[in-house]
This record gives C-alpha cells, sequence and structure tokens, in this order.
C-alpha cells in the first residue's frame, strides 16, 4: 500500500513529466507579412507611403524575414529583417511549447506555435517619440 508522501511525490513526478512538451527546431528561415498601426518613427514601417499621411497614425504592410541562426533546448537567436532595416532578435519558447517569447534591439515579439512550419506573431514597442503595433504569420521557407 502506497504511503500518502509517496502518492503526492508520484503525482508531481507525472505532472512535471507532463508539463515539458517537445521543443520543436526554429532554425531556418521564416517569411510573411506584418500588418502595422504605428505612431512617430518606426525602422521597419516607417517608409514613404504608409497610408494615414496627415494622420497621427499610419497603416503599413511589410515583408519581414526572421533568420533563426541557432538554438539550444528552448532558446534560440538569429536576425529579424524587412526591406528597411535589420536587427538581432533572441527568444524562448515557453514550456509547453505552444508560446514564443522574443525581444528585438527596441521591442517584444509574442506568438503562438501554430504547426512545426508556422508562427503566429504580434510585435510591439512604444516609447516618448513612437509606439507600434504589429502582427504576421510565418511560414518556414523549405
Amino acid at each position: 500500500m502506497m504511503g500518502k508522501a509517496t502518492a503526492l511525490g508520484l503525482a508531481i513526478a507525472l505532472v512535471a513529466g507532463t508539463a515539458q512538451a517537445q521543443v520543436i527546431d526554429l532554425k531556418g528561415t521564416w517569411t510573411g507579412i506584418a500588418e502595422a498601426i504605428f505612431e512617430g518613427p518606426a525602422a521597419h514601417h516607417g517608409k514613404p507611403g504608409a497610408s494615414g499621411a496627415g494622420s497621427r497614425f499610419k497603416l503599413n504592410q511589410q515583408p519581414f524575414t526572421f533568420v533563426f541562426e541557432g538554438q539550444e533546448g528552448r532558446r534560440f537567436w538569429g536576425m529579424v529583417s524587412s526591406p528597411t532595416s535589420t536587427e538581432r532578435i533572441i527568444g524562448s519558447l515557453s514550456v509547453d511549447g505552444k508560446s514564443v517569447h522574443m525581444v528585438d534591439d527596441d521591442g517584444m515579439v509574442d506568438g503562438t506555435v501554430v504547426n512545426a512550419d508556422t508562427l503566429d506573431l504580434c510585435y510591439r514597442h512604444v516609447g516618448k517619440e513612437s509606439a507600434l503595433v504589429s502582427c504576421l504569420r510565418v511560414t518556414r521557407k523549405k
């Protein structure tokens, strides 16, 4: 017969064992088109032709490429670029493997792992002179 302490230990071990999901390999090149709303300077989106000219807020669509050069466990790193700018990016997958969290030079990206080759991402930053929110779906190039 199992004691209460042994049963509790077994339950904790089972829960801990199921909490960590399989870690997907993010290394490679991922691309997508971001839709942004912003105010003030925006390195990736502040190009001439952004709609809303004369308005406080601008709207823009911009292609992005994420190149994840390395990964160790859930942690990964690389570069993110648009036609107008390139930045370093570092990140981590959540313990359950369903979410991604990243930072670049001046903002944060959070997202969801749709499948091994698709991520839904949203970027945001805020400062005294600018603010931006941008979301996109990226797919891995084969």
